[in-house]
């Protein structure tokens, strides 16, 4: 994976020592362009996106991450439609967001997912969620624990899925993720406590709430490496993947989390 990296000041020179061997001047080389990259302002992203299995606790750590940080829900962007509304702006995803459809058609081609209606509708929402997101982003920062790579998740084990190679996914997530300051926050939770929370919970939405633990931890252990396969396809699109320890309480994770929003 290559990212081009422009450096604000171009002006400094730095000598390289050409008289020593090959792997020396290597290392000093990229020693020299770290410090560089160390240097360079970090932007503040004003999007986060939380992802992990059903039952890793994203709903809740967000819920926490709110009320600490100030950030906002993107339920707030994605209020509900009327049916002239949804025509509306999916047209105009199809005019403005072509090169995500493209993506969306190479990868359902690549991996023949053409056959499953709800696959598909996971994957053609995309381009429309990420118009109504950026028209609704603005100056503050917004956490979603439910969009783009959860859905891609989704479109995956609807088709029953599971062995994607996270470089057939990356072109389609840096198109979706194209001029979003973006980071993710991986929550990684192990099947068997993710199926361990489901089977104890009351309210909850996925297609494995009311299904027994066994099947749930069975169904989990098939596609959690799918999980995995999308977190390393982000990171291949060059967005900041963020691990959060999902076994481990907000607490826990104070020292992580407060990095990620400073």
């Amino acid at each position: 994976n290559i990212k081009k990296i422009s450096f604000s000041d171009l002006t400094q020179i730095s000598a390289i020592d050409a008289d020593q061997n090959l792997d020396a001047t290597l290392r000093q080389t990229r020693q020299i362009i770290w410090n560089k990259i160390l240097e360079e302002p970090v932007s503040n992203a004003n999007f986060f996106e939380a992802i992990g299995l059903p039952g890793a606790g994203k709903t809740t750590f967000c819920e926490e991450l709110y009320k600490e940080y100030n950030l906002l829900n993107t339920r707030e962007i994605f209020t509900p439609l009327s049916n002239g509304e949804k025509h509306s702006i999916t047209l105009k995803s199809i005019i403005k967001q072509p090169l995500i459809y493209i993506a969306i058609v190479k990868f359902i081609s690549k991996y023949n997912l053409w056959d499953n209606k709800e696959t598909l509708s996971h994957l053609y929402k995309l381009p429309v969620q990420k118009m109504r997101l950026q028209n609704g982003l603005g100056g503050d920062a917004y956490l979603s624990d439910q969009l783009f790579l959860q859905n891609i998740w989704s479109a995956l084990i609807s088709s029953k899925f599971a062995k994607i190679k996270s470089y057939d996914l990356a072109p389609l997530i840096k198109v979706l993720y194209k001029d979003i300051d973006a980071k993710i926050l991986y929550f990684s939770a192990s099947p068997q406590i993710s199926s361990e929370r489901i089977n104890n919970r009351n309210n909850g939405q996925s297609r494995f709430d009311g299904l027994s633990q066994e099947e749930t931890q069975s169904q989990l252990n098939e596609f959690s490496k799918t999980m995995q396969t999308i977190a390393t396809a982000s990171s291949y699109a060059g967005l900041e993947v963020i691990k959060i320890d999902a076994e481990k309480s907000i607490a826990d994770n104070e020292r992580a989390i407060k990095f990620i929003f400073e």
